[in-house]
């Protein structure tokens, strides 16, 4: 394990490899420099500091905080790819109590996995993820097992990534999967765009459109 427990400013881009962690804890600046800190297949990025960019590729593991709750910031971007895994713990249901990444753009395909020390009760929430905005989703869930009469609900929100436990009544079935997405056309345009899509079967659809910035500019 590396620490890194003060912002540093050198150039050029931060690789972990596998078999290696590194742990931030620094408190302001970027932990690894201005450019991307990318954690390869087998490594792991941990602690409550703060950097610049974060990718992590299919096979390495972010988790928030170290042996308590913490909230890790990645300033510009996370980019957490498919077959990557965000790893959160709760130790508590009051605030503070639970680990979270925090960053401006979040950019979502791979797994979270989320444990607790304590059997949540029904009502609990635990936000995971805060973030300006973001897109895609967790296509995986890896949670504690409840009793019978609960549920985890995963939310993906516009700002947020959201676990809550319900009444096992109050479960919702799940959104129509998206079957195709076409490419706006004309494209470039200066006034409007066509964007065709497909579903499974009827369901309400929200489309977010982002700025080559990564912001959020409209919710359809």
């Amino acid at each position: 394990t590396l620490v890194f427990p003060n912002s540093n400013s050198y150039s050029g881009g931060t690789s972990i490899k596998s078999g290696t962690t590194l742990r931030v804890m620094n408190a302001s600046g970027s932990a690894t420099g201005n450019e991307q800190a990318l954690v390869q297949s087998g490594a792991r990025l941990e602690g409550t500091g703060q950097i610049n960019r974060l990718t992590c590729a299919s096979g390495g593991i972010v988790e928030p905080g170290v042996s308590a709750p913490g909230t890790p910031r990645v300033t510009i971007v996370a980019n957490l790819q498919s077959g990557s895994k965000l790893r959160v713990k709760a130790t508590s249901k009051l605030p503070g109590g639970c680990a979270r990444l925090v960053t401006n753009f979040a950019q979502l395909a791979g797994t979270l996995e989320f444990s607790t020390t304590f059997t949540p009760a029904l009502g609990d929430s635990f936000v995971v993820l805060t973030c300006g905005s973001r897109t895609g989703t967790f296509k995986n869930a890896s949670l504690p097992a409840l009793p019978s009469n609960r549920a985890w609900v995963l939310e993906h929100k516009p700002t947020a990534v959201v676990l809550r436990v319900v009444a096992t009544v109050d479960v919702q079935p799940p959104a129509p999967p998206l079957t195709g997405l076409e490419q706006g056309a004309p494209i470039p345009s200066a006034h409007e765009t066509t964007i065709a899509y497909a579903l499974a079967k009827p369901g309400r659809v929200d489309l977010q459109v982002f700025d080559a910035s990564g912001r959020r500019v409209a919710t359809l």
